[in-house]
């Protein structure tokens, strides 16, 4: 089994940083971008991540605008995903039935289950 490779997609790189350092301890390769445009030439110039964790709010393409966008693309709408945000009203609005959902600031116990749980799933 390989490590699992996730894209973390969030504009603030104290958080950025926090969550990479957090995974890579947990064994995970991790792939950084700092917003939905970065994150979407990531996704079409390298191999496909196992997990995708997103951020909503952040500047030149936001986490809603980038998560349609990868819906219009059968081989990115099958990534799996974590949204966090600090607004559970814009969690709520989500249409995607098959993203995660968690809410900042981030339970450190509530990621690390998610992220084992859809890398698990996805890498078997």
């Amino acid at each position: 089994m390989h490590a699992a490779m996730i894209l973390i997609v969030e504009d603030d790189s104290g958080v950025r940083d926090a969550l990479t350092e957090l995974l890579t301890d947990q064994g995970y390769q991790v792939a950084t971008a700092g917003d939905g445009q970065e994150a979407w030439w990531y996704l079409h110039s390298h191999p496909q991540p196992d997990l995708i964790i997103t951020d909503l709010m952040m500047p030149v393409m936001n986490g809603q605008e980038f998560l349609r966008l990868k819906e219009t693309e059968p081989a990115m709408a099958a990534i799996p995903t974590i949204v966090i945000s600090a607004s559970l009203d814009v969690l709520a609005t989500l249409p995607q039935q098959d993203i995660a959902r968690i809410t900042k600031p981030i339970a450190i116990p509530t990621l690390l289950a998610t992220v084992k749980a859809y890398c698990n799933e996805h890498t078997g």
